[in-house]
């Protein structure tokens, strides 16, 4: 499930072993607690988590170390042409529940031809807050602000 995540695409796992760590990864300490979840940039490392306590935690300290290096885990702005060359027709807006749409529900979604995906960035917003955002950006990438 994790590499399908918005985290996931932002900082990918690569399992290594612990007793033969690779030669073109450069870490500030040798990784001792399994599991080690470390963070790289360009084969050197940039933070970690040790450890495991939790969904909950790990989320919330994944979290805080992406926001902590946005540069390197920068997302390729994919969503910037997706609403122009979505056309002119009619249109919805689906904002998901608080915490997202769940895998199944999002791959129903995508999967009708008449849908199209534009993120709001790697921030979790709440969903009223969510809606009056999404409308602002169709608003202003679409509407009538110009007249």
């Amino acid at each position: 499930a994790y590499p399908k995540t918005e985290e996931g695409k932002r900082a990918p796992l690569r399992r290594v072993d612990l007793h033969d760590l690779p030669e073109d990864l450069e870490f500030k300490s040798r990784p001792v607690f399994t599991p080690t979840f470390v963070l790289m940039e360009e084969g050197r490392e940039l933070q970690r988590i040790e450890g495991y306590a939790g969904d909950q935690f790990f989320w919330f300290l994944l979290g805080q170390m992406l926001e902590a290096h946005p540069e390197a885990t920068a997302l390729p702005d994919e969503d910037a042409t997706a609403l122009p060359e979505a056309g002119g027709a009619a249109w919805g807006i689906l904002i998901g529940p608080e915490g997202g749409f769940s895998p199944d529900e999002r791959e129903r979604l995508l999967g009708l031809p008449y849908a199209t995906a534009a993120s709001l960035g790697p921030r979790v917003l709440r969903a009223d807050t969510a809606a009056v955002t999404a409308l602002a950006l169709w608003q202003a990438t679409l509407g009538d602000w110009e007249r």
